[in-house]
């Protein structure tokens, strides 16, 4: 380990909640790092299990943890304690539930300080059923500084296979750019708070190192996690990030065309969700409410198949007038779904 990162303390925040099963091994992982400059902070988020007893256990056994209860409030919420809290150069992100390679924290810093970087982003395994698969970035591995970093904002807005993720626990961050540019996530949102918050970030960065090839995180997907259950007023959710990120995003037609797609994508995964409502009158009303936005009508009206090549079918669909086929595709899904769920 060279002198810079002993010098360089590195914060990592871990978010908890009810996250009993999994929190042992996700800080026993951690504590294994070869990296020894580092303080752990727990930010409880209102767990009502046994992680309370679990983490304060840890950190009765081991100095560089730290734990921190706060009512429930979310993950935004939760991250932003933890930014708010830390003390290191930089800051990673953990989720409880996953576990991190030994020299992941040391390969990281070890990038940033050679390279002046103010992110890293390394690659991630992922296990799914007991099966692991890496998950590899197209872009090369390097420095990508000055005009050069804008590929990787390019890359992250278009949300595509093998495309820089959003994920918060891929990156290593130079807490100064948090606290320069005031930049904190967005309590209230549900879903895509990374994709919100980490797009604005490299907005305001110039220089990220990739490890695009080098996997150092293991997420670990979870059948229980949000992003598989309802979601009340998620699409509103979806309109404050389109409407937010124009602000912030460079004034390029490349920028907004990305926008644009990700507000495409955002409508079936809108619908998708309104579909998993209980209440079919209020899934009728949600899908009515989306698919009568202006915005989107707008945004349909100037994408090109081109643009939206997965999605051209719902495109052609909404710029047809055939929304009444949209929504009763959706409809008779939601009627399915709540079959199924008094089964």
């Amino acid at each position: 380990m060279n002198l810079s990162q002993s010098e360089s303390m590195v914060s990592i925040v871990i978010p908890v909640y009810n996250a009993e099963k999994n929190i042992s091994g996700c800080l026993d992982s951690v504590l294994l790092q070869t990296y020894n400059n580092i303080e752990i902070i727990l930010i409880d988020d209102g767990s009502t299990d046994k992680s309370a007893e679990i983490c304060a256990d840890y950190q009765k056994k081991y100095s560089k943890i730290r734990y921190i209860y706060q009512k429930n409030s979310g993950p935004a919420s939760a991250r932003n304690k933890g930014i708010d809290e830390s003390k290191g150069k930089y800051v990673a992100f953990i989720d409880s539930d996953d576990t991190i390679s030994p020299d992941m924290i040391s390969t990281m810093v070890d990038a940033a300080e050679s390279n002046s970087a103010e992110m890293v982003i390394c690659s991630y395994n992922l296990i799914e059923n007991n099966k692991e698969s890496v998950c590899n970035y197209k872009l090369p591995e390097g420095l990508y500084s000055g005009e050069k970093s804008r590929q990787v904002l390019y890359s992250l807005m278009d949300e595509e296979q093998q495309s820089v993720p959003p994920y918060s626990w891929v990156r290593l961050t130079l807490r100064s750019v948090f606290e320069t540019n005031n930049l904190r996530f967005k309590d209230g949102l549900i879903r895509s708070e990374d994709y919100h918050f980490w797009t604005k970030v490299h907005t305001r960065i110039k220089s990220v190192y990739l490890l695009s090839k080098t996997p150092l995180y293991n997420y670990i997907c979870n059948d229980e996690s949000i992003t598989h259950s309802y979601v009340k007023n998620y699409w509103d959710g979806v309109l404050f990030i389109y409407n937010d990120l124009k602000k912030h995003i460079p004034d390029t037609d490349v920028c907004r065309q990305k926008l644009d797609v990700m507000l495409i994508k955002r409508v079936l995964i809108s619908l998708n969700n309104s579909a998993m409502c209980t209440s079919k009158k209020q899934a009728r009303k949600e899908i009515w409410k989306i698919l009568n936005n202006h915005q989107l009508n707008s945004v349909v009206k100037k994408l090109k198949d081109s643009n939206v090549r997965k999605f051209k079918s719902f495109r052609r669909t909404m710029q047809y007038h055939g929304k009444l086929i949209v929504a009763l595709k959706y409809m008779y899904e939601n009627i399915v779904f709540c079959r199924n769920m008094k089964k």
